[in-house]
């Protein structure tokens, strides 16, 4: 406490984690902590940790962490992903593609424009997808 007054939980999150989490985190800290406030903030995760690391944020919710035995970890959902590739492609054949077999043809974005052009695609692609 500062002054009889709550800080806030300063929260770290990467653009990937689910919203529904984020606010189901803030619904649950409302109940238990009502006069302590969240301040959000998103990142990539090399940055989240970073600020972690010199104490800029309390906590964050990543994707997964770069290493585990540098930070306390707690594991609060899964999901799983859904990776779109062409017909042709070799991996097609398979039921379940582990990241490693794909992790040649995966990157990361680092516009939002960018971001919003990818997200149009991968939604085109689960809904072509969800018809099948």
């Amino acid at each position: 406490m500062i002054n009889g007054e709550v800080p806030p939980l300063k929260l770290g999150f990467s653009p990937f984690v689910n919203p529904l989490l984020l606010q189901t985190l803030r619904a649950a800290y409302g109940v238990l902590s009502p006069r302590c406030e969240i301040q959000l903030s998103s990142g990539d995760t090399t940055h989240i940790l970073d600020r972690l690391n010199q104490s800029g944020l309390d906590c964050a919710i990543l994707p997964m962490p770069k290493d585990r035995d540098l930070w306390n970890v707690l594991q609060v959902t899964q999901s799983p992903l859904v990776l779109c590739m062409r017909r042709d492609d070799p991996l097609t054949s398979q039921i379940e593609v582990a990241i490693h077999q794909a992790a040649h043809a995966l990157g990361s974005f680092a516009t939002r424009s960018c971001i919003r052009l990818h997200i149009l695609d991968w939604l085109r692609c689960l809904q072509k997808w969800e018809s099948l």
